[in-house]
């Protein structure tokens, strides 16, 4: 199957884009009618020809009908004049960049749009004066347009299925390197030079090493024809792996004076996990969205396993643990669970697929895999997947048949059947000598693991094949390196002992299990966990775990505290974390602590701090803020100090020198506004699709709307939220919907809140069951909140 494809896009934004396409394919029998997908209105449909004749576009229920009549055994070839859709074009003032993942190619062009039928793509562009493109492919050719303009010709593309064919243009800059005989691209808009010095030598760099490594691990060459990168102002999601021209978001990758250890690690991961992604998924593809987490539970794995190439000496059995555990246990913890491989009947439902289950618990599970297996004859299995299915479409059960083959005394198709196709974590107890596993769901299922207990340099390994287990064991570190998973027993102890605990991994892991213990109400009290954080604060000397136990102590005091326990301790947490964070050594080590004050101050001394800051009046030693920072702090003091906004608004719009930048500040202030009526109108705009084009500005108006000191004001946004999902869910990209929730409900702790939400699924039962899910997700922290909040309250 091939593609040709022109695109004319004009330098006004709202202008149309023309554009033509060819489309070639072979039948191996006639008869039947042949459906392309194309989602636009029928009117953007101009010329078509099926092998040369001149037909009227037949154009039904998202659908061009080829007739059969029309179609011959062998080639066919199809050309269609149409009007190119705008939604996944993300088309900004000066540039635009096509994003297509799941299905959103047919929102885009006429083809059919899904993973297992992979295509070569001949693509030419006709773009504005001074803008530049980049695509899957080489540029092949670049000249002046006879009608103006410049005409860009890319070289056909390797075979790739439509949600990976992609295209950038605008003005951008270009930077290439050659690095050990590879030629590396990269397009940014960054205009600071000085930041993209201090960066561009790490982020080819880095590439350059994942790619080597990659290679060496798999046995197989990088498989396309060029590897380019595309810095983008504001892009939806971390990153998207198109081959030849990775998409990233710009400031993920451009990072400012004041980035921590925490901040490089997750650039590294991120750049290695786009680029294992040239292995897993782009080289084999999924059949179907249903085993879409294949892609990126690889990308993930391979991610952490290159990162220890590129810092020998971070402890990365520490960064796995706080990578993955927490953001999947905020999934699987909740009514809304879903499997690490889910069914998808409709492919317009499959950016529902995606998540923390998809890209961090199934690192876990994979991980468990290969502890059982080993990682040599691990690996030997990883090879012969690619090998045998490379530039083809392949299955979960392809992969198990191959693993299962090289390990079957393991019995790893049963073993996926708890992991891989069922929801929930396990939750394990210890009482009079008995170790028990329960299935939160009440279905007898028991997940077989292998987990460690005990602290010190040998921590004592468990394997649980059984719901119970005699014990006999320490009673204190339960999970103590997070090999395990689930909900663990807490010794009385460990809240008073763990900042003494030499370990770093084990100081992050049973941080983790105490935190999901508060959770589950069991043992750990919402105060108890803030006095562990704030000693934390003080005493921690990794960033990492130090990042995590901030992070905890910011919700909790939030979500979990009542309303009275939040004011008796507001001058307590403020003034120990203000002196923590003059009295930590590092950048590393300062920073967390700053974003845990800048959230949580509320005392009058602790918000004149922080604009002094801001301002620059005080400076801690050794702590850098950025300009970035500075508006997040300004953000946050317009709602807590409204007398201040308009003082805010102005001078730290003069600080940001970015034009892209400055664009997304000034439209997220409006969301900090000390009027009701101005809040009110942004909001009621986010109801219209056409004003939710940049997805990153909207998330960061609505969690300043929602922002704890604005939630009575803006309650009743809460139900337009949720009216407003299936929309979102059809024109939004494929994180948009939980995030959307995510930023509504996240927090919330009133039973008002819980209430609105049960009765909105109550009162809808034929609702959308992947939205329900999402839903049911987004609204657990609220509803364990009210729980807890209850629980504490004086009776």
């Amino acid at each position: 199957m091939r593609y040709q494809l022109h695109f004319a896009i004009p330098e006004e934004k709202d202008a149309p884009i023309d554009a033509e396409v060819e489309i070639t394919f072979r039948l191996a029998e006639t008869g039947l009618p042949i459906y392309l997908d194309f989602t636009q209105p029928t009117a953007y449909l101009g010329e078509m020809e099926i092998n040369g004749k001149a037909v009227q576009p037949d154009h039904r229920e998202e659908h061009i009908v080829l007739a059969a009549s029309d179609l011959v055994a062998e080639f066919n070839t199809v050309k269609i004049k149409f009007r190119a859709g705008d939604g996944s074009l993300n088309r900004q003032e000066e540039f635009l960049y096509s994003l297509l993942v799941p299905d959103r190619a047919s929102a885009v062009f006429p083809c059919f749009d899904q993973p297992d039928l992979k295509a070569y793509y001949d693509l030419s562009l006709t773009v504005p004066e001074g803008w530049k493109a980049i695509a899957n492919g080489f540029t092949k050719e670049t000249e002046q347009a006879a009608d103006g303009g410049i005409f860009f010709r890319f070289a056909t593309t390797d075979r790739i299925p439509t949600y990976l064919f992609t295209f950038v243009a605008g003005k951008f800059e270009r930077i290439e390197r050659t690095i050990d005989g590879r030629t590396l691209e990269m397009f940014h808009r960054e205009p600071d030079s000085a930041k993209v010095a201090a960066n561009v030598d790490a982020l080819f760099e880095e590439h350059a090493r994942a790619l080597a490594w990659l290679e060496e691990y798999t046995g197989i060459e990088f498989p396309y024809q060029k590897f380019g990168f595309v810095l983008i102002p504001s892009f939806q999601y971390g990153g998207m792996e198109h081959p030849g021209a990775i998409h990233y978001r710009a400031r993920s990758l451009f990072l400012d004076e004041s980035a921590t250890i925490n901040n490089r690690l997750s650039r590294t991961r991120l750049i290695a996990h786009e680029t294992a992604h040239m292995w897993f998924g782009n080289l084999v593809t999924m059949e179907w969205f249903d085993d879409v987490w294949m892609k990126e539970v690889f990308a993930n794995f391979m991610a952490g396993k290159i990162a220890r190439e590129i810092y020998p000496e971070v402890n990365h059995d520490l960064n796995f643990v706080l990578a993955h555990h927490p953001a999947s246990y905020s999934v699987d913890r909740t009514l809304g669970a879903n499997p690490v491989r889910q069914q998808l009947d409709n492919l317009k439902l499959a950016g529902t697929m995606y998540g923390a289950i998809i890209y961090n618990k199934s690192p876990i599970v994979v991980r468990q895999l290969e502890y059982m297996m080993g990682e040599e004859p691990f690996r030997q299995g990883v090879q012969d997947y690619l090998e045998l299915y490379s530039h083809e479409n392949a299955s979960w059960p392809d992969l198990i048949d191959i693993l299962d083959g090289i390990a079957p005394e393991l019995g790893l198709k049963s073993w996926s059947e708890v992991w891989v196709n069922e929801p929930g974590r396990p939750i394990h107890s210890l009482e009079e000598g008995t170790l028990s596993q329960a299935d939160p769901y009440d279905r007898g299922r028991v997940w077989p693991l292998v987990f460690e207990v005990g602290l010190g340099a040998e921590p004592y390994i468990y394997s649980l094949q059984d719901p119970s287990l005699s014990w006999e064991g320490p009673e204190q570190g339960w999970n103590s390196t997070g090999l395990g998973y689930g909900v663990f027993p807490v010794a009385n102890s460990t809240l008073q002992d763990l900042p003494e605990v030499e370990s770093a991994l084990q100081r992050g892991a049973i941080l983790i299990n105490l935190y999901e213990n508060m959770l589950e109400g069991r043992t750990v009290r919402p105060i108890m966990l803030l006095e562990l954080a704030l000693r934390m604060a003080g005493t921690e000397t990794n960033p990492q775990v130090l990042s995590r136990a901030m992070g905890y102590l910011q919700n909790t005091y939030w979500s979990f505290l009542t309303e009275k326990q939040r004011t008796e301790y507001a001058d307590k947490v403020s003034a120990s974390l203000w002196s923590a964070l003059q009295a930590q050594p590092s950048q590393d080590l300062k920073k967390p602590i700053y974003s845990a004050y800048a959230s949580v101050a509320q005392p009058a001394k602790a918000l004149v701090n922080l604009y002094r800051l801001w301002n620059e009046e005080v400076l801690v030693p050794g702590l850098t803020l950025s300009v970035n920072d500075r508006s997040s702090l300004a953000l946050s003091l317009m709602i807590k100090q409204p007398e201040w906004y308009q003082e805010l608004v102005a001078a730290q719009a003069e600080k940001i020198s970015n034009p892209d930048r400055r664009k997304r500040f000034e439209f997220v202030a409006v969301a900090a506004h000390p009027e009701k009526e101005v809040r009110d109108s942004l909001f009621a705009t986010f109801g219209f699709a056409e004003n939710r084009g940049v997805e990153p500005w909207i998330l960061g108006a609505l969690n300043l709307l929602h922002h704890p000191y604005r939630q009575q004001a803006s309650f009743d946004y809460l139900e337009r939220s949720l009216l407003w999902l299936e929309d979102i869910q059809v024109t939004g990209d494929i994180f948009f919907p939980k995030r959307w929730l995510d930023a509504s409900f996240g927090s919330y702790s009133s039973p008002e809140a819980v209430e609105l939400v049960e009765s909105f699924l109550a009162e809808r039962s034929d609702y959308n069951a992947n939205l329900k899910g999402k839903i049911l997700q987004a609204y657990d922290q609220a509803r364990r909140a009210a729980e807890i909040q209850k629980a504490e309250a004086p009776q």
